[in-house]
């Protein structure tokens, strides 16, 4: 009987109905390919969701650090205190990489121009680099009177490598501008963050000359930046440093990556979901047009369905026919779907057809990471809702066959 159930189910999928019918069976597979439709949005939308979050998080925590070390109200983190950080910094093997940070506004002044920036340098680091992402520049290894700037910069005003530009730092009085310093300071490279903001204003000096300018009497620093070899690993090392500190009595703030970009993301996972939410509502009402199409048949063949009954077949494996009928049609509507999305990511991550700009998205480059417990969650509830579905139908055909029986 089983076979026969099987049978019954592929024949209605692939033979020809005429008349009305024709029609019903017609809206029936329509349904199904707007449900393929549906889970090809779903899963592709839920891939750039996970590519784009994880691009962000790479990229803005490459230049943000995952673990940030500062003092409240921007006061400086003095040298002795650098010291003893940095020997806790270097016990912890889970630490790939950390640079102490100073920083001052500035103003780059030329003959034809003058701009307000900011100028950073590298008192101290693990590795000698700052951090990859920015190609591992040797900043900590400038020579006095060089400068790497932002390419923003250098394309702004057209400085050219090895071009000399002039930095004064200044403090705006009642009575005018009081210049404190000035350094006259030579390109040697350019650095791309590829974040707006950061390419036209960031500077990057020796820290000698730093010292000089800004008439620092020591190499104190604003903030200590950390790497981590496993972002997941934020919150636990910020525990482990929060405990070393608070031993050696140093009252400063240890911030992770998460907690300063939280509100971010949270309002960016609440959009895919809503944009997911009107997904799943799609996918209800090819599911409940999937049902209809299946009761207009019943409804036209519950003569077929008592000789069936007549011949011997069971209710079970009646219930089989509507299962196999509804388990067959999401099957291939979800393995078509999921195949269809597997080669859109694929072409997306290799060719880039769909690109935004970093200075509004800060990720430029839009890829897809497929998370298949995710999609196994789809196809699971995929299957309950067809034996829920195969059950109404089968209900409503003993309801059918009841009714005639009753009033007959």
């Amino acid at each position: 009987m089983l076979n026969v159930s099987l049978k019954i189910a592929f024949k209605f999928l692939t033979h020809k109905i005429q008349g009305t019918l024709g029609f019903v069976k017609k809206t029936f597979l329509l349904a199904s390919v707007a449900l393929l439709l549906s889970i090809i949005c779903l899963i592709v939308l839920s891939s750039l969701s996970n590519g784009y979050i994880y691009s962000f998080k790479d990229k803005v925590s490459s230049i943000d650090s995952h673990i940030n070390i500062y003092k409240i109200n921007n006061k400086k983190i003095l040298e002795n205190e650098i010291s003893q950080i940095t020997s806790i910094l270097d016990s912890i093997d889970s630490i790939d990489e950390y640079y102490v940070e100073t920083s001052n506004k500035a103003i780059l002044k030329d003959s034809n121009y003058s701009e307000g920036v900011i100028v950073k340098s590298i008192i101290k680091s693990k590795s000698k680099t700052i951090h990859s992402f920015v190609g591992n520049k040797k900043i900590e290894r400038l020579s006095q009177n060089q400068c790497i700037i932002g390419k923003g910069i250098k394309d702004k005003f057209f400085i050219k490598e090895n071009s000399t530009i002039t930095l004064l730092n200044t403090d705006f009085m009642k009575s005018g501008i009081l210049y404190n310093g000035a350094l006259a300071s030579k390109v040697v490279d350019d650095i791309y963050f590829g974040i707006s903001d950061l390419d036209k204003s960031l500077i990057y000096i020796n820290k000698q000359d730093f010292k000089k300018i800004f008439n620092n009497g020591s190499y104190d620093g604003n903030n200590i930046k950390i790497f981590l070899n496993d972002l997941n690993k934020q919150d636990n090392i910020r525990s482990v440093l929060v405990n070393a500190l608070s031993q050696i009595n140093l009252t400063l703030e240890v911030d992770t990556f998460n907690n300063r970009h939280n509100n971010f993301l949270t309002t960016l996972l609440d959009i895919f979901k809503s944009i997911s939410i009107v997904i799943y509502i799609l996918i209800g009402i090819c599911l409940f047009n999937l049902t209809s199409s299946i009761w207009l048949i019943v409804e036209s063949k519950n003569k077929d369905i008592e000789a069936l009954k007549l011949f011997g077949m069971s209710n079970f494996y009646i219930y089989l026919i509507f299962l196999f009928i509804t388990l067959i049609t999401i099957t291939i509507s979800f393995v078509c779907g999921f195949l269809c999305s597997y080669i859109l990511i694929l072409c997306q991550n290799y060719f880039q057809i769909v690109n935004v700009s970093s200075e509004v998205y800060l990720v430029s480059k839009i890829i897809g990471i497929l998370d298949y417990n995710f999609i196994a969650k789809i196809f699971l509830m995929l299957l309950l809702t067809s034996l829920l579905l195969s059950l109404m139908s089968f209900i409503k055909s003993s309801g059918l066959t009841k009714w005639r029986k009753n009033n007959v």
